[in-house]
C-alpha cells in the first residue's frame, strides 16, 4: 500500500478538476469505479484477471502481456508508458470502461512515487511493527486526511488550479516517456516535505503540516490531471499503433536501446535524476548547511520507489546517525554520493567517513578508495561487503538467512531464530533483541549477512552475534599503533526500538538513533576522530 485509502481520494480530486469535456467522457459508475476500484489496480501480484481480459480485448492485451505479467508492474516505469498509451488508445477507440482501468492505474502508480510511505522516514513508522514501538498517529500520512480536513483539500485545489506545469509535445511517444519518468519529480516533492507531516501538535495538524500537504497534494492533483489531459489530447490526433510501441517501451524494461524513442527516455530520465540533490531531502536538509565538517555521512536522494544506489533503508539510518552525532556535539555534516563520487571529500578537511550502505557503486568505492588512500579514516556500515574499504573485505563472511538477524528475502523472516539471538559488546554485557528486525512489509529492513570471521591482531572486536550454534563477530575496527583506522558495522545495531526503547519525548520530525545505537555511534565515531 502506498497512500492506501488515500488513492481513492486523490482520484476522486483530479477527477473533479478535470475539462468538462474528458471529465464528461466516463459515466458516473465509471467514474465511481476509477475511485473505489481502479485506483487501487496496480497494489496486487496478481495477474490480469480473465473477466479484466476479456473487458480490455486481445489488441490491448497484446501491449500489456508484453510488458505487465502481473499488476504490480504498473508501477514500474514501463507500466505507466504501458498505462498512458492504452489510455491514449482507449480515448481514441471510445472506450471509456477501458480507459477507467488503465486512467486508475497511471493515477496510481503516480501518485505512489510521491506517497509519504515511499519516502524512507515515513516508510519505516509506516511497517515498523515492534511491539510497545511509540509511532505516529498514522492517518496523518495518508491523503486520505483530506476526509478529516475539508480545508487542506480545498487549499490544494485552488493551489493545483493555479500551478504552472511544462507538458511535451501532445504525441504518443513523448507522453509515454514523459509519463515513464515521472516519479522523480513526484519523489521530490515528497522528499521536500517528508518531515513536516511528523510536525503534530496535540492530535492536530501543525502549520508546517498543513504548508506541506497543501504543496504535495496539489502536486499530485495537478500531475494527475496534466497526464488525463495530454492522453487525451495526444488521441485527438489519430490513432496509434499498439505493434509499433511495442517495440518502443522495450528500452524502459531493459534500460537499453538505441532508437530514437530509447535515446530520448534515457536523455530525459538522467536529466532528472542529476538534477536530484539531497540537500532538498527535508530529513538531509540541515546537514548540508556547514561548509567544514570533520565528520562526513555520505547520502544519495530519493529518486523514486524502485531505485537506489546504496539501498532504500541506508538513507534513513544515516540520517538518524548524523543527528545523533550532531546532537552530541560532533562536528557532522553531509556530502552527497555525486560529490563523493567526484572526489569533493578531501581527508584534510573531513578526517571521518560514514557510509551507509546495503550496495555501493562501483565509481563511488573507487572515490572512497582514494580518500582512505589519502589518510581519511572511515566508518561502513553494511551490507554484505565493506568492498575492501574499512580493510575487513576479506575477513568478511556471507551467513544464511537463517543464521543472522536480519534475513536478505522480503517480509516476516526467523521469528524463531531471532528468539535464541543475542549480541554481546567487546565488554561481554549481553543485549536480547526487543522485537523481530524482519518486519512484515516495508522497506527499512536493516540487512546484514556479513559476519567477521577472519581476525588479524589489528582487528579489534566491538560486538559478536551469539547463537545456540556458536559465536560470531558482528562489529569491529581496525586499529593500528593505538589509532583507530576504520570500523564496520551491521545496519540493524543502529535500527531504533531494536535494543533499546525509543524516549516518549522522541520527535519523529527529527529522527535519531535511541539511546543504544547512540552509545555505539560515538564510541566509534569519538575514536576515529582521535589522531
Amino acid at each position: 500500500m502506498a497512500w492506501g485509502a488515500g488513492h481513492e481520494d486523490h482520484a476522486r480530486l483530479v477527477l473533479k478538476n478535470l475539462p468538462p469535456e474528458i471529465y464528461s467522457f466516463w459515466s458516473e459508475p465509471d467514474r465511481a469505479k476509477i475511485i473505489s476500484e481502479y485506483s487501487h489496480y496496480p497494489d496486487c501480484t496478481d495477474k490480469i484477471s480473465e473477466a479484466d481480459r476479456a473487458l480490455i480485448g486481445s489488441e490491448y492485451m497484446k501491449l500489456v502481456d508484453g510488458f505487465i505479467p502481473t499488476r504490480y508492474k504498473f508501477h514500474s516505469e514501463c507500466g505507466k508508458a504501458v498505462s498512458f498509451v492504452l489510455l491514449v488508445k482507449a480515448f481514441r477507440d471510445n472506450r471509456p470502461d477501458v480507459a477507467a482501468i488503465f486512467a486508475g492505474a497511471l493515477l496510481h502508480a503516480t501518485a505512489d512515487a510521491g506517497a509519504l510511505n515511499h519516502g524512507r522516514l515515513v516508510n519505516y513508522i509506516t511497517y515498523c511493527d515492534y511491539p510497545g514501538a511509540k509511532l505516529p498517529d498514522m492517518k496523518f500520512l495518508d491523503f486520505s486526511i483530506v476526509r478529516n480536513f475539508p480545508e487542506i483539500s480545498a487549499a490544494a485545489e485552488v493551489r493545483a488550479k493555479g500551478m504552472k506545469t511544462e507538458l511535451p509535445a501532445a504525441d504518443a511517444q513523448s507522453g509515454a516517456i514523459f509519463a515513464a519518468v515521472s516519479a522523480v519529480d513526484g519523489g521530490k516533492i515528497m522528499a521536500e516535505t517528508e518531515t513536516d507531516f511528523l510536525k503534530i501538535k496535540n492530535g492536530k495538524p501543525a502549520a508546517e503540516y498543513r504548508a506541506a500537504a497543501e504543496k504535495l497534494f496539489s502536486y499530485q492533483i495537478r500531475q494527475g490531471v496534466d497526464l488525463i489531459t495530454l492522453a487525451h489530447a495526444v488521441s485527438l490526433r489519430g490513432d496509434i499503433d499498439l505493434s509499433e510501441f511495442s517495440a518502443h517501451l522495450r528500452p524502459l524494461r531493459f534500460k537499453g536501446g538505441s532508437s530514437e524513442f530509447a535515446r530520448r527516455y534515457v536523455k530525459l530520465r538522467e536529466e532528472k535524476m542529476s538534477a536530484r540533490n539531497p540537500c532538498d531531502d527535508s530529513v538531509y536538509a540541515e546537514f548540508f548547511r556547514r561548509a567544514n565538517f570533520a565528520v562526513a555521512v555520505a547520502v544519495e536522494p530519493v529518486y523514486d520507489m524502485n531505485y537506489s544506489r546504496t539501498g532504500f533503508a541506508s538513507g534513513l539510518y544515516a540520517a538518524m546517525f548524523a543527528r545523533t552525532l550532531k546532537n552530541s556535539g560532533v562536528n557532522v555534516g553531509m556530502i552527497s554520493l555525486d560529490d563523493l563520487r567526484n572526489g569533493k571529500l578531501l581527508p584534510s578537511a573531513s578526517s571521518v567517513l560514514v557510509i551507509f550502505a546495503m550496495s555501493l557503486p562501483e565509481d563511488v568505492r573507487a572515490a572512497v578508495s582514494k580518500y582512505v588512500s589519502g589518510g581519511g579514516k572511515i566508518f561502513y556500515v553494511g551490507g554484505n561487503s565493506d568492498y575492501g574499504l574499512a580493510g575487513l573485505g576479506g575477513a568478511l563472511k556471507v551467513l544464511k538467512n537463517s543464521e543472522v538477524p536480519v534475513s536478505a528475502e522480503y517480509g516476516r523472516r526467523n521469528d524463531a531464530e531471532i528468539k535464541r539471538m543475542k549480541i554481546v559488546s567487546g565488554g561481554g554485557e549481553e543485549f536480547s533483541f526487543r522485537a523481530n528486525p524482519n518486519t512484515a512489509a516495508g522497506w527499512t529492513k536493516p540487512y546484514c549477512g556479513a559476519v567477521v570471521r577472519e581476525r588479524s591482531a589489528s582487528v579489534r572486536e566491538l560486538f559478536r552475534l551469539k547463537t545456540p550454534d556458536g559465536e560470531n563477530c558482528i562489529a569491529a575496527a581496525v586499529v593500528e599503533n593505538g589509532k583507530w583506522m576504520s570500523a564496520w558495522a551491521p545496519m540493524y545495531l543502529f535500527a531504533p526500538n531494536l535494543f533499546a526503547e525509543v524516549p516518549a519525548s522522541y520527535d519523529w520530525s527529527r529522527p535519531a538513533l535511541d539511546p543504544f545505537g547512540e552509545k555505539l555511534a560515538l564510541e566509534i565515531v569519538n575514536n576515529l576522530l582521535k589522531e
